[in-house]
């Protein structure tokens, strides 16, 4: 899968990866690798927010959240869950409130990193849709099942964030405020005087999603999708992965020195679920499944049994 090129005017110069290891590899030994959480800002504890949030955030999308392999997928219609389109076939079940939904076939976004799959039977609850496209600076609760917080990182003595850590398999939420939502894309920077559980992504958390409050309604955004990076030390240095709250000090993958009078935060990208409308009524997208990928339809179908043969 390639990742949005640096010259596009919503990425940043520190360079933009895919949020997942090789999904191969993954493929390969699901049983044994569940995949990997959310990194906070405000604390390592491996134990924070892996359960449902309370309070304000009550219902704010976990409960639609369901394990589909290593990675997560949102529960959007009747027979239907979105993910990310570059973690592959993760799996031939869709785990969703305890019950195993079995995936039938799937439709492909081709212009950006979206799948919607359908299961046999029917899901009980689904995600209601966000459907404006006033995202800009709007608190999200995101959630997904990437690394714990690892080592800090430094340039010199001061701290510039946590490398990605172990992966745990555990799902975590967090929050953060849209940065900017244009072409398609949805980002937001790991800020340090940002949400109280203001949080960043990593390796894993693809295809978990983003949810915005919309009159007391928590709506399904965006899907997981990218992160920046990586980061070194030194130009041409040994690259990491990291979840950055202030990048000066360090060289982004464009082997640039970050700096400024102010803390430069990295950020990571969602799919912006407002920019495919065809998303909005996924009984539509099933109603149109016989469609060939030179028709006008959005989604281009494929069958599970057409993925076997393959």
């Amino acid at each position: 899968m390639i990742a949005p090129s640096l010259n596009h005017p919503s990425t940043r110069p520190h360079g933009v990866q895919i949020l997942r290891a090789i999904v191969l590899a993954v493929a390969l030994i699901l049983t044994v690798t569940p995949g990997k959480a959310i990194i906070l800002m405000s604390t390592g504890d491996p134990s924070a927010n892996t359960t449902p949030p309370g309070g304000a955030l009550v219902n704010s999308g976990w409960q639609y959240e369901a394990s589909f392999g290593p990675f997560l997928g949102t529960a959007v219609g009747p027979h239907h869950f979105l993910t990310a389109k570059h973690v592959g076939i993760a799996s031939n079940t869709f785990v969703y409130q305890g019950q195993n939904y079995s995936v039938t076939r799937w439709f492909d976004d081709p212009e950006c990193d979206l799948r919607m799959f359908e299961v046999a039977e029917t899901l009980p609850s689904y995600a209601p849709l966000y459907s404006r496209s006033d995202e800009q600076g709007l608190n999200v609760v995101v959630i997904g099942r990437g690394t714990q917080r690892g080592d800090p990182i430094y340039s010199g003595t001061t701290l510039n964030g946590w490398s990605w850590g172990a992966g745990d398999g555990v799902q975590r939420w967090g929050e953060n405020q849209i940065t900017r939502a244009m072409f398609g894309r949805i980002y937001a920077t790991f800020d340090r005087n940002g949400n109280a559980n203001e949080a960043d992504l990593s390796s894993g958390d693809s295809g978990g999603a983003l949810f915005i409050n919309d009159a007391g309604v928590w709506k399904l955004a965006g899907i997981n999708s990218e992160v920046e990076g990586p980061f070194s030390t030194t130009p041409g240095g040994p690259g990491f992965n990291a979840a950055i709250f202030d990048g000066r000090g360090l060289y982004g993958s464009d082997l640039q020195l970050m700096a400024g009078s102010a803390p430069v935060p990295t950020g990571f990208y969602a799919v912006r679920r407002t920019s495919r409308l065809d998303t909005q009524n996924a009984s539509s997208v099933t109603s149109r499944s016989n469609a060939s990928p030179s028709s006008s339809a959005s989604f281009i179908p494929h069958s599970q049994k057409s993925r076997r043969a393959a």
